[in-house]
C-alpha cells in the first residue's frame, strides 16, 4: 500500500545516496539544525513528548 513498503526494496547504497542528496539540497535547514542551542533542543524534546 502506498510508497512505504517499496522503500524496503531500496538498497542501502541508494538510501545513502538519497540522504547525501537531501543534505546537499537542504543546507540552510541543516545549518539551522546545527546552530540550535542545547536549550532549544531540550525545549523541542519537551514539546515533542507533550504531543505524545
Amino acid at each position: 500500500m502506498g510508497v512505504r513498503p517499496a522503500l524496503h526494496f531500496i538498497p542501502a547504497q541508494f538510501e545513502l545516496r538519497a540522504w547525501r542528496l537531501m543534505q546537499f539540497l537542504l543546507p540552510p535547514w541543516l545549518r539551522w539544525l546545527r546552530g540550535m542551542s542545547a536549550t532549544d533542543i531540550k525545549q523541542a524534546e519537551q514539546f515533542g513528548s507533550g504531543l505524545r
